[in-house]
């Protein structure tokens, strides 16, 4: 009986009422219509090659946001670190190309 309340301890499991979702949509809804309203504005005084480097290098702020930040729970692997490598070597390569 006394496994089962170890096992009891160590995992958590948070679960989000309702509430919660529309509590955290409403403050992460906003910047993200103006994140996207200032993007679809960028794109008159840029090419939409710089723009796809920009939006791919979007990928290693989220990542280290995820990562590093005291909200996160993301755990670093080899797998999303590669991920992470190759969108940045995407954005190197339009760059050199363009």
């Amino acid at each position: 009986s006394t496994d089962s309340n170890s096992n009891n301890n160590t995992t958590s499991c948070y679960l989000l009422s309702h509430q919660d979702h529309i509590s955290m949509a409403s403050k992460v809804a906003p910047l993200w219509f103006l994140s996207n309203y200032f993007y679809a504005m960028s794109l008159k005084w840029t090419t939409i090659s710089s723009s796809t480097v920009l939006a791919s290098m979007g990928s290693i702020f989220a990542f280290g946001f995820a990562t590093c930040s005291r909200f996160g729970d993301e755990k670093v692997t080899k797998g999303k670190l590669m991920g992470v490598a190759l969108c940045f070597l995407g954005g190197v390569a339009t760059t050199w190309t363009e």
